[in-house]
């Protein structure tokens, strides 16, 4: 049995915990709880909350890139894109892929508008954005085309975990 201080505990329901990473037995997790810098990660052990549906994105997932900064979300079941020098883009939702496994974090969505296409690989990995201190569960790679934009291929972190705790 461990033995560490307990710096907090989470009620067995808590919503909006993000797993970041287990140790190697598999049976803690350093997690997130929204915008709580690493500093304020803690462990738990046991299984979880599990935000992934088959064929779905969690909501409010929220993904971001620095150099060049981007951000990627789910909002209502629809996606946003956004870049600082531009309006967001609101783009249709159009498919979510998985693998068929269950409980696998690993998404490919395809999104777009009039503008282009929006193609993102989301999938489970210590991610760092290079500018805060937190550390994310998810890496994402996302590929612009298509359209009137410049095809390009950016790179980044996403959080499940909701915002502004």
């Amino acid at each position: 049995m461990p033995r560490a201080a307990i710096l907090g505990t989470l009620p067995a329901d808590a919503k909006g915990v993000e797993i970041v990473h287990f140790d190697p037995t598999g049976q803690w997790a350093r997690v997130s709880l929204g915008e709580i810098s690493r500093l304020g990660l803690g462990a738990v052990s046991g299984d979880g909350p599990h935000h992934w549906t088959p064929g779905k994105l969690p909501s409010g997932m929220r993904c971001h890139g620095t150099e060049p900064f981007w951000s990627l979300n789910e909002v209502d079941g629809r996606m946003s894109y956004a870049e600082p020098d531009g309006q967001p883009r609101d783009l249709e939702l159009r498919r979510v892929l998985d693998r068929g496994m269950a409980e696998d974090a690993m998404r490919a969505l395809i999104a777009g508008d009039d503008r282009g296409r929006v193609t993102a690989v989301v999938q489970p990995g210590l991610c760092s954005d290079g500018m805060s201190d937190r550390d994310f569960g998810l890496s994402a790679t996302v590929i612009l085309d298509g359209g009137d934009q410049p095809s390009r291929m950016l790179n980044g972190c996403c959080s499940v975990a909701r915002q502004g705790r």
